[in-house]
């Protein structure tokens, strides 16, 4: 872990709390024996249809506990000991509003599962906690667990029960410390500014051939770690990524369970064909909200259920939902807490100017899956959505802050299939990724 002016995140009274809650609470003794038994079988199979997981052309490792060239990440001594600590972690991450994977995740970085304080960092290793060094007593560990949860959700206050990739890596990454060589690894590797964290061996060590010492043709000087707060070695291949265990116990992708469109219900058949990670993200991602917005499902709801996507701003919300499939794709329009666009010009300017994307004027460009569609008139532009088909003509496209009656209280994500670019439609052009 670097040290970086961490400081223990602890709080008396709810630790006691907690401490009461973890003694008493049935959960505190049920171990979900059929999660860890599934981790026991390490599998891929390229023809699932219920998840997202799909190793497309392209991306990394698969789901469950093998990495990218079929190795286990958790020993059977890891599983052992993750089973022990499980009711822990769930207790503490609970508390938190996080994914007890997550904690899980840090402690296999921290401390290889071991239920105890090496040092007085304590078992998460937060610098200056001033923890009992040695074995810990079940309260001990749960009080720890706690900190250790609390901690990363202020490092990270977006990460929740469900977080994106993107946010779960960050969060891993803020955890331990961020420096620059990490992001100079990360845009060597291809990847943006903003993705400072896919640069980070205690994030993604061991997600691909790239970031694997240990992989035939690999050149240990490009893939760097930090060993103390100012000395650097090549990264050890004997510790995945805190990244790897998270999506190995989630059941994801290692690449951050990136969907794959042909995999997500309602898909396009050919939507996955030839496309970039970046593109099979976003239509599967948007194909997932559509469904959220049934009526059937009753998941989400006209006049609250666009808020997720505005941040709490009632406002007429396309270009807002645009936005938020990006960020959760991991590839957000804006770095930090600029990744939302709420005006639809503002997404055409960001194809005219920014790097990571361009502006298309109709005609000039075949539409592909994934990109932005722009609808104006002489007024200037006035709605967004997102391409997740084409055949050819015809788009199929899925925007939010459509279908209802008396303004943005009253619509809700909706898809309908388009010719615009033979009828003399509304749409002025697309903003394609990458």
């Amino acid at each position: 872990m670097l040290k970086e002016g961490r400081r223990r995140a602890s709080c008396a009274l709810l630790t006691l709390l907690f401490l009461c809650l973890y003694i008493f609470s049935p959960v505190a003794s049920a171990i979900n024996a059929d999660a860890i038994k599934a981790l026991q079988t390490p599998f891929y199979d390229p023809n699932d249809s219920i998840s997202c997981g799909s190793a497309a052309v392209g991306s990394v490792a698969s789901q469950k506990n093998i990495d990218y060239a079929g190795r286990p990440i958790l020993n059977q001594g890891m599983l052992k000991a993750l089973a022990e600590n499980q009711p822990v972690y769930v207790q503490a991450a609970d508390a938190a509003g996080i994914p007890w994977q997550a904690l899980a995740a840090l402690h296999y970085r921290e401390h290889s599962l071991i239920a105890d304080s090496p040092n007085s960092d304590g078992a998460y290793q937060i610098v200056g906690g001033k923890y009992p060094v040695g074995n810990l007593t079940k309260e001990q560990f749960l009080a720890q667990s706690i900190d250790a949860a609390n901690f990363i959700k202020q490092k990270e206050p977006d990460l929740t029960t469900s977080p994106a990739a993107a946010t779960i890596k960050n969060a891993f990454a803020l955890y331990n410390g961020l420096p620059a060589l990490y992001k100079s690894q990360a845009v060597a590797l291809g990847f943006k500014d903003s993705q400072g964290y896919e640069g980070s061996p205690y994030v993604m060590n061991i997600a691909d051939a790239r970031r694997d010492n240990s992989a035939v043709g690999a050149n240990p000087n490009t893939w760097l770690q930090y060993r103390s707060a100012s000395i650097t070695a090549p990264a050890t291949n004997d510790q995945y990524g805190a990244f790897m265990v998270y999506a190995s116990l989630a059941g994801l992708a290692a690449d951050g369970g990136a969907c794959v469109a042909s995999t997500c219900s309602n898909g396009p058949s050919n939507a996955s064909q030839g496309l970039s990670q970046v593109r099979q993200n976003v239509v599967c991602l948007t194909l997932q909200e559509l469904q959220k917005w049934d009526v059937h499902s009753g998941k989400l709801t006209p006049g609250s259920g666009y808020l997720t996507y505005s941040q709490d701003r009632h406002e007429d919300w396309c270009a807002d939902f645009a936005s938020w499939i990006y960020k959760q794709a991991g590839y957000p329009f804006g770095d930090g807490n600029a990744w939302g666009i709420p005006g639809v010009a503002n997404i055409q300017a960001l194809g005219e100017k920014d790097k990571n994307f361009h502006w298309h004027p109709v005609g000039t460009y075949g539409p592909q899956p994934g990109d932005l569609a722009i609808h104006g008139d002489n007024h200037g532009d006035y709605h967004v959505n997102l391409v997740t088909g084409v055949n050819g003509v015809h788009l199929t496209l899925i925007g939010g802050n459509q279908g209802g009656s008396s303004g943005f209280e009253t619509s809700r994500v909706t898809t309908y299939t388009s010719s615009d670019l033979t009828d003399g439609g509304d749409i002025t052009g697309f903003v394609s990724p990458e």
